[in-house]
């Protein structure tokens, strides 16, 4: 790969902007360490006898407001036909193979439990997956849909309008959420609420990429997280775990690694193409964990074993055949 007719490693790309918009020339690095970090907060929020709120409690945010930036950065929309034929493959393929993975699970351990295995399941499933988790897969297949049709819908529309726009519908959409997405909702209804703001969000970030370099430098970037960071220690403070606290800690994230963008290195270049297939597997790691009497005392250190043990599973996996499936 070349920049500016010199020759660059992958990895080691410059970290400068574009004139066409960041987006469509040069990588983030630190929005793939924001993706690594994000699993591991999954993977922290699921760890047995934990708080429920991971490490820093923005792991599902991060995960859906990165994919959709990325798939709207683009000047020109993605085809739709293109888009479902790549996601359906990348998204719904393993699915369909990791909800029948997770079925004939849930129905051993129905008999160690000694119950009907009928019990264990029910008609959501059939949107959610058999799996607390699978959930995330259709629900990301949909939402990139919706912004690629809304990115298509606006594409005549100056990016920045869009983004300013995008940006004043997903705080509605936060804090609608943060107040009416209670407990009188099933888990899988909650789920796809909490989701649906990443959809104006990551379509303001992905108009953003799509613009900025003719009006904004990294600097506009880094003020901007600076200044959040009051309300985000506020919403921490007051409102922790809400959806309003988590989508505020993400945005504030994303928008430092475009003013800090960072430089690629080999240990997260090594995880990136792992992270969809570790999201699949780290229910049973954990569970086969904690099963051999591990102390989840330290949820940190536990989530670690987990990535760690969930990563090896998932490049084993990526070495046959079925890497198709992670």
């Amino acid at each position: 790969m070349t920049q500016l007719g010199r020759p660059v490693k992958l990895g080691q790309m410059p970290t400068v902007w574009a004139h066409a918009g960041i987006g469509e020339s040069v990588r983030l690095a630190n929005w793939d360490r924001l993706r690594a970090i994000a699993v591991f907060d999954i993977i922290a929020y699921h760890v047995p006898n934990s708080s429920g709120h991971g490490v820093f409690a923005i792991g599902l945010p991060l995960f859906l407001l990165l994919s959709i930036a990325l798939g709207v950065r683009r000047r020109q929309p993605e085809k739709i036909g293109h888009y479902v034929r790549q996601r359906g493959r990348r998204l719904l393929l393993p699915w369909v193979v990791w909800s029948g993975i997770y079925a004939v699970y849930v129905c051993y351990r129905a008999w160690r439990l000694q119950v009907d295995p009928a019990s264990m399941f029910d008609w959501s499933m059939l949107v959610g997956g058999t799996y607390y988790h699978l959930w995330f897969l259709p629900c990301l297949f949909v939402l990139g849909f919706l912004a690629l049709g809304i990115n298509k819908i606006t594409r005549r529309i100056a990016p920045w309008r869009v983004a300013m726009g995008s940006a004043v519908v997903g705080i509605v959409m936060v804090a609608a959420v943060t107040i009416f997405g209670g407990s009188e909702w099933n888990l899988l209804t909650r789920h796809w609420l909490l989701a649906l703001p990443s959809v104006a969000i990551g379509l303001m970030f992905g108009r953003l990429l799509a613009c900025h370099a003719a009006m904004w430098g990294r600097a506009y970037f880094r003020w901007t997280a600076v200044a959040l960071i009051p309300l985000t220690l506020l919403a921490l403070y007051f409102i922790p775990g809400t959806p309003l606290a988590r989508y505020d800690l993400a945005v504030v994230a994303m928008i430092a690694a475009i003013g800090w963008p960072g430089r690629g290195d080999a240990l997260t270049a090594r995880i990136q193409p792992l992270i969809l297939g570790i999201y699949l597997v780290h229910p049973i790691v954990l569970e086969g964990l904690y099963s051999l009497g591990l102390p989840t005392d330290s949820v940190l250190l536990f989530a670690v074993l987990a990535l760690a043990v969930s990563a090896v599973i998932i490049q084993a996996i990526r070495w046959t055949p079925l890497r198709v499936i992670v």
